[in-house]
């Protein structure tokens, strides 16, 4: 079988973001595993309420740059070097701010004496891990991830030690050291990001930077929206949560079922991640490549996501009450409901991908997004204390599927779904892809 250079760069690019992300998911596993098992489902859960505030607050640094860079790269690789020093301007720039609102929200909005110093700390963490964000976001769309995975292996294992050495020897169930260990080693994997991007990837270009601003923010509002999206929906639920059932073991188990279902989401996030530069140039090729791919999609990720949730719903509470201590069955039997919100989000991840690749249609799929979030927030404190957390997950449920079905429409309206289809499955089988 012969696999043409697109798809190679996909897999290529794929199998070294995967790595890392993938390292980085198993050491949060073992990193959550123990901690909730150090902590309880107590403090558990106001750390990671803690990490879902700032994480929520974070979305607002993106402005769609990570999408812009990762099209306009693809399109034009000579202007990288501008391109490369405007959005990481306008990323600090915006973080900063975002990072101070953070901070006053926590303090004006957080009664809670534990969890407001955590969001504080945590809001310092937000600004270099932005900039890092950046990074992973430049190595994307150059397709030089193996640049990325030596520093994650070097950040993410340190902090794994450094947190438990801090909670056995120093600062027993310290949640606050943890977020002030946090936030110094995502600063200092900035600063090396950064200084890999510039020596080993690409000139970064500051000159001009007011007059292209304007315009890389206007281009990047689409891609704001989504990954604004994405986050918000696994994220804010936890978020939500906290202020209808106040801090306590209720919220840990929550948050940890959420906190899973976000691992879980890795691999179909990091496949449109690597796909977009390579469908961008089928794009413009107009060669039927994307239109194969989200037809693809369409058939596989409903028909997977429904036979992994349906093991996920079998296996969640027996397995998690395993790994985690039989004080977590509750956040067990509460992952097996809210595995089954992998499918909207997946679909809606990869569908979305499709959409900027052909820059069609995008103000609808972000109408239908913002429609989704407010859907949720709508629904969230009715369900929630009608149903506690069934509720809580039906609505964000509900919100997800508005989202999805909102980028099919776009899709459809577009034309990219309603011309004549080509044999989708076979094709991507075949290596048919640009």
């Amino acid at each position: 079988m012969r696999i043409s250079p697109g798809l190679s760069s996909i897999l290529r690019n794929f199998g070294f973001l995967l790595g890392s992300q993938m390292l980085t998911t198993l050491i949060g596993c073992g990193y959550a595993i123990l901690l909730a098992r150090l902590l309880g489902p107590d403090l558990y859960g106001t750390l990671t309420y803690g990490y879902s505030w700032y994480l929520t607050f974070i979305t607002l640094t993106y402005l769609g740059l990570d999408m812009v860079l990762a099209r306009e790269v693809g399109r034009d690789p000579a202007r990288a070097p501008s391109l490369a020093g405007s959005t990481l301007a306008l990323r600090a720039a915006i973080a900063t701010l975002v990072a101070i609102l953070s901070a006053v929200a926590g303090c004006v909005f957080e009664p809670n004496q534990t969890a407001r110093p955590l969001i504080l700390v945590l809001s310092g963490a937000l600004l270099g891990r932005a900039i890092w964000l950046w990074c992973s976001s430049a190595f994307v769309a150059f397709e030089v991830t193996r640049r990325q995975l030596p520093i994650d292996l070097f950040f993410r294992p340190l902090e794994f030690v450094i947190v438990m050495l801090t909670l056995w020897f120093l600062a027993p169930q310290n949640i606050l050291a943890i977020g002030i260990i946090h936030a110094t080693l995502w600063w200092m994997q900035a600063a090396v990001g950064v200084f890999i991007v510039a020596r080993k990837v690409t000139r970064i270009d500051f000159t001009g930077l007011s007059a292209k601003a304007l315009r890389l923010i206007g281009t990047g509002v689409p891609g704001a929206i989504y990954t604004m999206t994405v986050t918000w929906f696994l994220q804010a639920p936890i978020v939500l949560f906290r202020q209808i059932a106040g801090v306590g073991d209720t919220l840990g188990h929550f948050a940890l079922s959420m906190q899973i279902t976000g691992y879980l989401l890795t691999i179909p996030y990091l496949v449109g991640s690597v796909a977009l530069p390579v469908l961008s140039r089928s794009a413009v090729r107009d060669d039927g490549k994307t239109r194969s791919a989200a037809r693809a999609m369409l058939v596989a990720i409903p028909a997977v996501g429904a036979a992994l949730s349906l093991l996920g719903t079998w296996l969640a509470p027996s397995l998690t009450s395993l790994v985690f201590g039989l004080e977590y069955l509750q956040a067990g039997r509460i992952l097996g409901e809210a595995i089954w919100l992998l499918i909207p989000i997946s679909l809606a991840i990869g569908l979305q991908q499709v959409l900027f690749s052909c820059r069609a249609n995008l103000g609808l799929a972000s109408i239908f997004s913002i429609v989704g979030i407010v859907a949720m927030v709508a629904l969230y404190a009715p369900l929630a204390r009608a149903f506690s957390y069934h509720g809580a997950l039906l609505a964000t449920g509900i919100g997800m599927s508005i989202w999805a079905g909102g980028i099919a429409l776009a899709l459809v309206t577009a034309g990219i779904l309603s011309r004549p289809p080509r044999d989708s499955l076979a094709g991507v089988a075949q290596g048919n892809l640009p």
